[in-house]
């Protein structure tokens, strides 16, 4: 009996992608694609929340289903490890974003 081999993954470009830290994301679904909008939500100085658009997402609902299992087989895995986390940060559970004062800034007014 002969056993399959799996092919060999190669990554081209990895090194020259860029490295992305996100925030925050919004989801957009049609029947053909799910889109992920992902960025950094930071408030600006007028106190309104401001959200830097970083990367544009598209995938297929097959795709998208296949991450989300990815997802929650990793949260798992990482729960399994480092314990529990908070779920605390839920969109309509979200703290208010307020500005921290520059250090460098008190005084010089």
């Amino acid at each position: 009996m002969e056993t399959e081999t799996k092919p060999k993954q190669e990554y081209v470009g990895l090194e020259t992608a860029p490295d992305l830290y996100i925030n925050s994301i919004r989801l957009l679904i049609t029947p053909y694609d799910f889109q992920f909008i992902a960025g950094t939500t930071a408030p600006n100085n007028n106190g309104d929340v401001v959200t830097f658009v970083k990367a544009k997402i598209m995938m297929s609902p097959s795709h998208a289903k296949v991450l989300a299992g990815l997802l929650a087989a990793h949260v798992v895995a990482y729960e399994k490890h480092f314990g529990p986390i908070p779920d605390n940060l839920r969109a309509t559970n979200s703290p208010k974003m307020e500005m921290i004062p520059d250090p460098n800034e008190e005084g010089q007014k």
